[in-house]
């Protein structure tokens, strides 16, 4: 649970990693038969610093565990859509369908497409082929990599295939729907990440994304109309800026934070976790073992407590910062297990301090 804590506040970070710029290799590209697994806060509390040259340090210790996402990698002839696709070698998750690729030594290039992309138009399924492909993940990133990559299809279906009452609320002969996207990806900064399940050297990659998806409804006396115009969410010109954090060898993002560039709040952030961590019950709750920090009495007058649970074993160093953000003091702490430490407070000035 998110807690603003008055009085004291604390960051822990693992400080046996050092701060070093990494190259991720072809380790980090999924291969048939991995499971990956993530969890998903869905209203993450965290700032996303600006680019630098320098090593940078992200707290994302507050995180919540709202959903848990496990992706198995099948190969490609298994999908609904195999036949379609024989050149591809496994299935990856892609605009909430499937989406076929091929493995190659450095990269990942999705070629194939099966879904319903466009969420306000459920009737519209797409099975078409991606030409050209679109790269979904390429290894040895550092900083200051940069590559652009480009998403284009159009399926059209005919009237007796579509639900024109759920869709359109009115009959039509055909509709045909359109998306285009470019990619901007970008290494703009480096450094180590602290998520609730460990510390890393990681690379951050900034993606952003133009895209068009267009829907146009052709009807019995009319030319084709184009339905963004009439606001229907999802339809339009969109610019998606995610950002993710990769380390040198794991499969999944450290971290995946999507930004909505309108009202400049995040609208998710995505981060890994390893398999011990998760539990699904009846396929529908969701329990992780989550990292945990008690701090009383608050307020604190001479000294405050802390019961530190789950931590990964290892040093720790705990920084105290005031309400303006600046660094009181710090202390190092060896975490084993469970861990209770006591802080004397008698050479804090009285006043509110506030967690990062």
């Amino acid at each position: 649970m998110k807690k603003l804590l008055l009085l004291i506040s604390t960051v822990l970070l693992l400080t046996t990693l050092g701060k070093t710029q990494i190259t991720t290799t072809n380790a980090t590209l999924p291969q048939l038969g991995d499971k990956l697994y993530t969890v998903i806060d869905t209203f993450p509390y965290i700032f996303i610093l600006d680019a630098s040259p320098v090593a940078q340090t992200w707290d994302f210790t507050l995180l919540n565990a709202d959903v848990l996402n496990t992706t198995e990698i099948k190969a490609a002839s298994t999908g609904s859509q195999g036949a379609s696709f024989p050149d591809a070698d496994i299935i990856l998750p892609f605009y909430d369908g499937e989406g076929y690729a091929k493995v190659y030594t450095d990269s990942i290039e999705i070629v194939g497409y099966h879904g319903s992309p466009i969420e306000p138009v459920q009737s519209f399924v797409a099975t078409t082929d991606l030409n050209p492909s679109h790269t979904y993940r390429i290894a040895n990133l550092t900083y200051g990599s940069t590559y652009i990559d480009s998403v284009y299809f159009q399926v059209v279906e005919v009237g007796s295939n579509l639900d024109p009452d759920e869709t359109f609320g009115i009959t039509v002969d055909s509709a045909r729907m359109t998306i285009t996207s470019i990619r901007e990806d970008t290494v703009d900064a480096w450094g180590t990440m602290t998520t609730p399940f460990g510390t890393f050297d990681v690379i951050r990659l900034k993606q952003v994304e133009y895209r068009n998806t267009k829907v146009e409804a052709k009807y019995a006396i009319f030319d084709w109309t184009d339905l963004s115009d009439f606001g229907i969410e999802g339809l339009g010109d969109e610019v998606i800026t995610t950002y993710v954090w990769l380390s040198a060898n794991d499969k999944e993002p450290i971290a995946r934070v999507e930004r909505n560039e309108v009202t400049g709040f995040n609208r998710f952030c995505e981060w890994r976790i390893d398999e011990n961590y998760a539990m699904v019950v009846n396929n529908e709750e969701v329990m992780v073992t989550e990292p945990e920090i008690k701090v009383y009495p608050n307020p604190a007058v001479n000294e405050v407590n802390f019961e530190l649970n789950n931590l990964r074993a290892g040093r720790y160093t705990l920084n105290f910062y005031n309400i303006i953000g600046r660094k009181i003091t710090s202390e190092v702490v060896d975490i084993s297990g469970s861990h209770f430490h006591s802080v004397g407070l008698r050479s804090f000035a009285k006043g509110v301090y506030l967690s990062c």
